[in-house]
């Protein structure tokens, strides 16, 4: 029974969702932000947990392991991937207003905030248009169910492009969303993350930095 209602629901899905075409908010240099907003929250995760186990390690000496280990990078582009990309249409809250939304509340404006480079501009830019679309889609069914939206999916993506702030809440959602992005200690212990960052150690303490 439990297979036939997931078909169904796939069928069901996919019958509301005829094309895939994806409204971009904003521009790609704001977009470029989000995927570094999504980085920072998961290099900080990654980092808090490995001090859990290391409580004389600094935020500083964990950040140095990732940018270290590639194979750490690649483990962090995966879960955050991971994250966005499976992301359920019931987490995002179209009643926020966003428009004082700060990523980084934690430092003052002036601050620069600095992170390992896990992944080129274009492949985080991506990372954002496909949260974006899934963002879109809960939204379409958010009208449906709470404000009482008939139009078709074509009609809504159409309405999403030209009427003026009909996109607002949306975007205020995905804003809204990124902002909290949290990453459970669970996903690191899977992905063994400390091992890794251990091995990174190991290896600058053999070769040096530069090794």
């Amino acid at each position: 029974m439990k297979l036939i209602k997931a078909i169904k629901s796939i069928i069901a899905y996919h019958k509301t969702f005829k094309t895939a075409k994806i409204v971009k908010f904003t521009d790609d240099e704001v977009y470029d932000a989000y995927s570094f907003a999504c980085s920072y929250r998961a290099q900080e995760s990654v980092c808090k947990y490995y001090c859990s186990f290391y409580p004389n390690a600094t935020f500083a000496d964990a950040m140095e392991l990732i940018r270290y280990s590639k194979a750490l990078r690649d483990t962090i582009t995966d879960v955050i991937k991971d994250r966005l990309l499976k992301v359920q249409m019931n987490e995002f809250d179209f009643t926020q207003d966003a428009s004082d939304i700060r990523f980084f509340p934690e430092y003052d404006l002036d601050d620069r905030v600095t992170i390992a480079k896990l992944y080129e501009k274009d492949f985080g830019i991506k990372l954002i248009q496909l949260l974006s679309l899934r963002v879109e889609q809960a939204h379409y069914l958010y009208l449906k169910k709470e404000k009482g939206y008939h139009k078709e999916w074509k009609d809504y993506i159409d309405e999403m492009l030209r009427v003026d702030g009909f996109c607002d809440p949306a975007h205020d959602a995905m804003k809204f969303w990124i902002a909290n992005l949290s990453f459970p200690s669970e996903v690191w212990s899977d992905k063994k993350v400390i091992g890794l960052m251990n091995e990174a150690k190991q290896r600058i303490e053999t070769y040096g930095r530069q090794g």
